[in-house]
């Protein structure tokens, strides 16, 4: 089916009062002659919202978006609600992809509050401002618009996903695989869509002549594999996932996939296996890491557990910068020296702030701060002002206990790091160094309870989550038509 188009501009000639030249102009698609009147016209009538608004009819009939957009705007500073412009506005704009675009949109829905086309419009560019729940809002009051456009469909359904209406999800990609049955990406959408709802029977349906055909992408065998692996089948679910490393040997989510579903089944010695297999491809990956340190604690192997978790933990401290700016900018290019001046400088300022405190412990433990030396002195301080400043600022409590463990400091660095476990329960780096700082005070039990929480998150996190950004959306150079 063609995408449906409903114009905005197509009714807007009809019925205005043009000089008859103008108006004939307009209709018959002579744009240029119409632009040519429209310009005369405006000598003696300058303050006519119509002529302005045939202006700019006739400069978006000639693709010149940006100069009927201020066309549109003259005749709506003349006449505020004139629909006509408006409609021709929020057109062009969105065609153009004009910023603009969505004040014309707002302003039309508050007149026009049934205009479903504007509503569609709303929501697309509510979708790519990654506000799912507004573009649900928007496409809900446009069910026709946006049940006759394949291309909007996918942004719907990606933003049921998003605010968890999953089984809403997967009506609307329901409707589009029974639409175009040989659409790959209908089917992987709906897929997706029937695993986070649950009904994973459906899913494998749905999803295996993805794995059959002659190109099988290693997505969907990951998706497939989830599916089954939840349905019960778990030989397929291996095999697929197998194969999806041996097409992707570089995305480490199979690897990890793979060994949660053998960790979950008691299959350690397999599991072991597959993190080698994929820290050979990926030796920087602090996820594999953290898994094999997992198993090697398993095995009784703490010395070497504690390793792979301190190493996985110096792969990815977890950053996330918040308003830091420029320290932010210089540590992600490892400028650590640059960071903590910048750093340091905004704390004179802001004393007590518990985020650049964190920042710049960050930055000096990325310096290379070791026990005894002025930096990590300063790391410490920093991270005591952070929490003290923010009790549950977990990530500040999971470092100084990180700190506390290198400085083998290990009672007062399990205190903090159960209390950044109680305030993000998934805190990978928290329960890692939990466990090696229980070990070394020889509370092995503890140590192993550790262990067993971090296995729990590692498998948690292999579970297909609701993110309606691995929707798979049809290429286009423009936004979906309207």
């Amino acid at each position: 089916m063609a995408p449906c188009r409903i114009a905005l501009l197509a009714s807007i000639a009809i019925g205005i009062c043009l000089a008859e030249s103008l108006s004939d102009a307009l209709r018959l698609g002579r744009f240029q002659d119409a632009l040519t009147l429209s310009d005369a016209l405006l000598k003696t009538q300058p303050r006519d919202p119509v002529v302005w608004t045939g202006r700019g009819i006739a400069l978006a009939g000639l693709s010149r978006d940006r100069e009927s957009i201020s066309s549109f705007e003259k005749a709506l500073q003349i006449s505020p609600a004139f629909l006509p412009a408006l409609k021709g506005a929020a057109e062009a704009g969105y065609r153009s992809r004009d910023q603009r675009t969505a004040g014309f949109l707002d302003r039309l829905i508050r007149l026009e509050p049934g205009n479903g086309v504007a509503h569609a419009m709303a929501g697309v560019l509510a979708f790519e401002a990654d506000d799912c729940r507004r573009a649900v809002s928007h496409f809900e009051k446009a069910r026709a618009e946006t049940a006759a456009n394949q291309q909007v469909l996918p942004l719907y359904g990606g933003c049921l996903v998003a605010v968890e209406r999953v089984a809403d999800a997967a009506a609307v990609f329901e409707q589009l695989l029974a639409s175009h049955p040989e659409s790959d990406l209908a089917r992987f959408n709906l897929g997706y869509a029937q695993v986070l709802a649950h009904r994973n029977a459906d899913a494998v349906k749905t999803l295996e002549p993805l794995a059959s055909g002659p190109e099988p992408k290693a997505d969907a065998l990951n998706l497939l594999a989830a599916a089954q692996a939840a349905d019960g089948r778990l030989e397929s679910a291996v095999a697929h996932l197998q194969q999806a490393i041996r097409l992707a040997p570089k995305d480490e989510r199979n690897y990890l996939d793979l060994a949660a579903l053998c960790m979950q089944n008691e299959s350690g010695d397999t599991a072991v296996e597959i993190v080698d297999a994929g820290l050979e491809s990926l030796p920087q990956s602090a996820r594999l890491h953290t898994v094999r340190g997992i198993l090697k604690a398993q095995l009784g192997k703490h010395d070497d557990a504690a390793a792979e978790f301190d190493l996985a933990n110096d792969l990815d401290p977890g950053r996330r910068y918040g308003a830091a700016g420029l320290g932010v900018l210089y540590t992600e290019t490892h400028q650590t020296d640059l960071a903590a001046t910048v750093l340091r400088e905004r704390l004179r300022t802001s004393p007590g702030d518990a985020a650049l405190n964190f920042l710049l412990a960050q930055a000096l433990i990325q310096e290379g701060a070791e026990p005894g030396s002025p930096g990590f002195a300063e790391a410490v301080r920093c991270l005591r002002l952070a929490v003290g400043a923010k009790p549950d600022f977990a990530r500040a409590h999971s470092l100084l206990g990180k700190l506390y463990v290198k400085s083998g400091d290990y009672t007062h660095a399990v205190e903090l790091l159960r209390l950044a476990a109680k305030y993000d329960p998934s805190d990978r780096m928290a329960f890692s160094q939990l466990a090696i700082a229980l070990r070394r005070l020889g509370r092995n039990e503890e140590a192993s309870a550790a262990v067993e929480a971090l296995k729990r998150i590692v498998i948690v996190d292999a579970q297909p989550k609701a993110n309606y950004k691995l929707i798979r959306i049809t290429p286009a150079a423009d936004r979906p038509p309207h």
